[in-house]
């Protein structure tokens, strides 16, 4: 760390008192006097990166923790290592609320490529997060009373972000079905086909965040970002904020961007084969190339809160204000709700099954509502426990994709079978029926570079 007489610091123009970043005005703004100042007053405090070749866009930044205006810490606890400006008091773990201790020296951070500012001001938290709660029935009414909104911190988490594409092929079983009546015959025909599809999807900046004590699942719920409102790195937006040290490595958030794009590519191909009754899946084969790989830092808040004894953590999109975390249970609330369930479905099963004529007796009508009141409070029982986490690993990478290109769309014709049904017309005996069945081959039809297929 630098010497501590020597540091330079972000000092209003006018009246020379602290400045910070604002979230509201996207300008520095001086607490004292007023004023407000562009990042570009500060020039001398922006560096610019151009962005490299898959390996050198990461590799040939460098180390920025040795800037005059950072200090570093490093929690205890958790081992998270954590940069902010001199300005801002850094005295507890924005992950999990135990001291810092600052750290005399510190080497190795990768200098961020990019950075997109906090859009939203912790003023507006409190709203955010009833709004959260609102339309959650199991949540504990004193929950929210435990909350410390003024405890949120606002940090910049370090993400990798991929520009590549996938390449592959893929193929599908896939039927259609007709079926012709006449008089008391019905005439089944269905055609098999296989459908190949050949072709490649772009994707543009797959965020990936790179920080071990961030939650993969929680930075994946909280997209999307809009990378249009992304910056080149400055210093200048961080006097306020926390920045969190990548932790890492390229090749691990690799294989978390892999899966993403690979589910992408096959759901798009999936998406190509229309007009049959039937598409299963057969094969799927693809390959992620990447073009670039840039770094940069993008806005968290973080709020951890304690109830009964165990730990909540939340996460909010500094920039879209989107929130996401597990919510507590109230025990109690749950079993009220589902009583309530049994009971409502209960007289409801018994109004279906005696309008309805499932049973004619009331032996059978309470058994039917017995088993639908079960049934369906079951169901809705999982639907409001499901409300309570908001935290997923992402499956995809659709909103990051750009282009797809088919370089082959063939569905060909396998063969065809028919089967009869000769149905009774006699009264009262039901639907009496005979089998006959047959099947046949044939040829198929495709079509290339981009055009699809009739069926």
């Amino acid at each position: 760390m630098a010497d501590m007489n020597n540091i330079k610091k972000y000092k209003c123009l006018n009246c020379t008192a602290p400045i910070e970043f604002s979230a509201k005005t996207g300008k520095l703004k001086c607490d004292f006097c007023g004023s407000s100042f562009e990042l570009s007053d500060y020039a001398g405090n922006i560096e610019k990166e151009a962005a490299g070749d898959a390996k050198s866009a990461f590799e040939a930044q460098k180390d920025w923790a040795t800037d005059e205006n950072m200090q570093v810490f490093k929690c205890p606890s958790c081992a998270a290592v954590i940069m902010c400006d001199t300005q801002t008091a850094a005295t507890t773990c924005p992950y999990c609320d135990n001291p810092l201790v600052a750290e005399k020296k510190f080497s190795g951070a990768l200098k961020p490529e990019y950075i997109i500012p906090f859009r939203v001001q912790k003023k507006a938290l409190p709203s955010t997060l009833s709004n959260f709660y609102d339309g959650r029935p199991l949540l504990p009414d004193l929950f929210t009373d435990k909350n410390h909104i003024e405890e949120t911190k606002g940090v910049y988490v370090p993400f990798y972000f991929f520009d590549g594409t996938a390449k592959g092929t893929a193929i599908f079983n896939a039927q259609t079905s007709s079926t012709k009546r006449s008089g008391n015959t019905e005439t089944t025909t269905t055609k098999y086909y296989e459908c190949i599809r050949s072709g490649s999807v772009n994707f543009s900046k797959v965020p990936v965040d790179a920080s071990v004590q961030m939650d993969d699942a929680m930075m994946d719920s909280i997209e999307p970002f809009h990378f249009n409102e992304l910056k080149d790195f400055s210093t200048g937006y961080l006097p306020g904020y926390f920045a969190d040290v990548c932790d890492v490595s390229v090749d691990e958030c690799k294989e978390r961007a892999n899966t993403r794009c690979t589910a992408t590519f096959a759901d798009t191909m999936r998406a190509s084969v229309t007009g049959f009754s039937c598409v299963t899946k057969k094969s799927i084969n693809s390959k992620v190339t990447y073009d670039k790989i840039h770094y940069g830092l993008l806005p968290v808040y973080i709020l951890n809160t304690k109830f009964k004894d165990k730990n909540f953590q939340f996460a909010i999109n500094g920039q879209t204000g989107k929130i996401v975390g597990e919510l507590p249970i109230d025990k109690g609330k749950s079993r009220k709700h589902f009583i309530f369930d049994l009971v409502r479905y209960f007289v409801l099963g018994i109004i279906l099954a005696y309008s309805l004529m499932m049973a004619t007796e009331w032996n059978g009508i309470i058994s039917l509502a017995v088993l639908f009141s079960i049934i369906f409070s079951l169901i809705h029982r999982r639907i409001e426990h499901s409300q309570m986490k908001t935290v997923a690993m992402a499956g995809s990478a659709s909103h990051y994709a750009t282009n797809t290109v088919f370089s082959n769309k063939e569905d060909k014709y396998l063969r065809s079978s028919t089967s009869t049904r000769t149905i009774s017309t006699s009264s009262g005996s039901g639907s009496g029926s005979s089998y006959r069945g047959r099947s046949s081959g044939g040829g198929g039809r495709s079509s290339g570079g981009g055009a699809g297929g009739r069926w």
